[in-house]
């Protein structure tokens, strides 16, 4: 859809969520939104029925709110233009909720928030500091936390989420996810449906495996990816991957990669490089791709396809 490039987070997410969810929907035109302040908390509400393309903003004198859509201001904010508000002030969090369409918000402040992003196929960016709390809601959506200790969750549909630089606790949910681990101590969660947990960007080596313990990513980073997760992609390094007893999917990537499938019906994919694929128990899949390869099927009647370049078998038909 998109493309890029356990710990204590807002503490209080809680009660700004609350006051988002229980407010009652003002009397206005259904595309309008609604930016009013609470105290120190900035709160955007959008409209129902369109696509919004929402950036908050820090300007001289507050925060900037921008949509594609008229945006009605409430106490503590005053208009710009129709679409655009300046709700002035030291706001200390900020709280902000879409509903359906597929929209786009982007927090560009270092502020803790929390975001919201409803129904539909959406689009959500952290581009500064502060913990963000990040919920995609309904949809195939793409959560891409910034520098901060952020908390990303999926939740229904096929969803993409995109670490930053600090640790990030990612949470799939439901549906197919994608999860790309970037620098820090990030934890991944698969939850269900068949999930990915990825190292592609990192070109150091990288040892990641689906075992739930901390010991995951470059040296140290210290990841934790959960057993819930059944997919591994390596990055450009020397990686080193391992499955479990589930049926799992390792993709090597480029480098000289070593791919342990463990129990299961598992699919490697040594990608570039002269890897090592290991399948073990099950009726695996092995494919050595470009480089000259050592494939080892183990116990189970497996698969091996060497590349072009030929391969080493052992335990394949």
């Amino acid at each position: 859809m998109y493309g890029m490039t356990a710990r204590s987070v807002l503490g209080g997410a809680a009660a700004v969520t609350a006051v988002v969810l229980a407010t009652a929907a003002p009397a206005y035109a259904a595309v309008d939104g609604r930016a009013r302040l609470s105290g120190t908390t900035l709160i955007f509400q959008a409209g129902s029925g369109v696509a919004n393309t929402v950036t908050v903003t820090p300007v001289p004198g507050g925060l900037r709110v921008d949509d594609a859509w008229p945006i009605i201001p409430g106490p503590g904010c005053a208009a710009i233009t129709a679409t655009a508000v300046l709700c002035a002030g030291k706001p200390t969090d900020l709280s902000m909720k879409t509903y359906d369409g597929n929209d786009t918000v982007t927090d560009g402040t270092a502020l803790p928030a929390f975001i919201g992003a409803g129904d539909g196929d959406d689009l959500v960016y952290a581009l500064s500091g502060g913990p963000k709390l990040i919920y995609g809601e309904y949809g195939d959506d793409a959560l891409l936390a910034g520098p901060g200790s952020d908390k990303l969750y999926g939740q229904d549909g096929a969803d993409q989420l995109y670490a930053g630089d600090g640790a990030d606790y990612l949470s799939g949910g439901d549906g197919i996810d994608y999860l790309e681990g970037d620098g820090g101590t990030d934890i991944m969660e698969g939850g269900a449906g068949y999930d990915t947990a990825s190292y592609r960007i990192h070109a150091a080596a990288v040892t990641a495996s689906l075992d739930g313990v901390g010991n995951d990513g470059a040296p140290g980073e210290n990841d934790i990816i959960a057993a819930d997760v059944e997919g591994l992609q390596g990055g450009y390094g020397d990686d080193t991957l391992t499955g479990n007893a589930a049926d799992n999917s390792l993709d090597g990537g480029d480098g000289a990669d070593l791919l342990d499938g463990l129990g299961g019906a598992d699919n490697m994919f040594g990608g570039d490089g002269p890897d090592t694929l290991l399948g073990g128990d099950g009726a695996d899949w092995l494919d050595g791709g470009a480089g000259f390869d050592t494939i080892d099927g183990g116990p189970g009647p497996d698969t091996c396809v060497p590349g072009a370049d030929g391969a080493v078998l052992t335990g394949c038909p």
